[in-house]
């Protein structure tokens, strides 16, 4: 796949971890980037690190709504990269 400003992708879970290195590189190669997130703080920061917009959501609820922080979303994604993890604990 060639990775280049063309291409609009959204990161799920892209405010830390592995969503954000992600976003990181994808931005790095000039991917318009959204950061999909409930962590607002650390998203906001994020996307405008990366040139990006943040959107923030929670999929704990059941209405799964987001607010985008920006007019500036891509209109079309033609990628999309998950990185969510939550589970329970386990031992």
């Amino acid at each position: 796949m060639q990775l280049d400003s063309r291409i609009a992708a959204v990161v799920t879970g892209g405010a830390s971890g592995l969503g954000a290195a992600t976003a990181r590189r994808l931005a790095g190669h000039g991917v318009k980037v959204a950061l999909f997130d409930l962590n607002a703080a650390q998203g906001e920061a994020l996307a405008a690190e990366i040139g990006g917009v943040f959107c923030q959501v929670d999929d704990t609820s059941e209405t799964r709504s987001t607010r985008p922080s920006s007019a500036r979303a891509p209109r079309t994604a033609r990628s999309a990269c998950w990185s969510t993890a939550r589970a329970p604990a386990m031992r």
